[in-house]
């Protein structure tokens, strides 16, 4: 049986993109992690030094075995006229509990 592919589609606004993730976005993310580090510091502790795009390749690799095993969905915020502000941020659904409870955490 092939593999699925479980990647949501696009969540659409009028002034906001949710996108799943995606290998291509490792330099844009590494960018946007480093130039906000120390606002995230409390809530997403780091190792000293710059992050790389290759740590955040890793990151995003991971958070898409996670979304295909259904345990969690990282989705990336995208200023749907303003290409300059991707990304903007980052939502993320983990702990994700199927069954009749049916919940998640959130996080942004």
């Amino acid at each position: 049986m092939p593999d699925q592919d479980l990647t949501p589609p696009p969540l659409k606004t009028e002034r906001l993109w949710l996108l799943a993730w995606a290998p291509e976005m490792a330099p844009a993310m590494a960018e946007l992690l480093n130039r906000n580090r120390e606002r995230f510091v409390p809530f997403m502790p780091r190792p000293p030094g710059p992050i790389t795009a290759e740590s955040c390749l890793e990151q995003i690799r991971e958070a898409c075995r996670d979304a295909a095993q259904g345990r969690a969905l990282r989705l990336v915020m995208d200023a749907k006229d303003d290409p300059a502000r991707f990304p903007m941020g980052t939502v993320a659904f983990t702990h994700i509990a199927r069954g009749p409870l049916q919940a998640a955490h959130l996080g942004y």
